[in-house]
């Protein structure tokens, strides 16, 4: 099935870029016309992942693109998140909340990744992450 409608953005691998995402979100939010209650979990969801492919999967070589791709189906929101790295083994993530991990940024934004998209698939070996949000039972905005 064919996307109603279809958003792309790339970004050099800085930090410097992340407000740019931030915009990017603020497009797919308004031309989607998606209800407030899709703000918070897709523009966490997006910014964690986009993060995590600067840092672990391009390791900030600017050189290095970050892909976005957001698409709008009649029933949900698809994310696709995409880098240049080497991607990684996603079938082991390490649990963020663990004693051991409470002081280390370790797995976290995986983990509020999976917990707050509706369905969440890799790609590539983990250089692709795809995230979908459900329509809930709500008005656009």
């Amino acid at each position: 099935m064919a996307p109603l409608k279809r958003l792309t953005y790339s970004l050099a691998s800085a930090f410097s870029n992340l407000k740019k995402t931030e915009n990017f979100i603020e497009q797919v939010i308004y031309e989607f016309q998606l209800p407030p209650s899709f703000k918070g979990e897709i523009s966490l969801c997006i910014l964690e992942s986009v993060k995590n492919s600067m840092i672990h999967g391009n390791k900030l070589n600017p050189e290095k693109m970050v892909n976005i791709t957001a698409e709008q189906y009649s029933d949900r929101i698809t994310v696709t998140v995409e880098d240049e790295g080497e991607g990684f083994d996603y079938t082991v993530l390490p649990n963020p909340i663990g004693a051991e991990n409470i002081l280390k940024e370790c797995g976290r934004g995986l983990y509020l990744m999976s917990i707050l998209s509706d369905e969440l698939k890799f790609y590539s070996g983990g250089r692709k992450v795809v995230m979908s949000f459900f329509h809930k039972n709500e008005d656009t905005v």
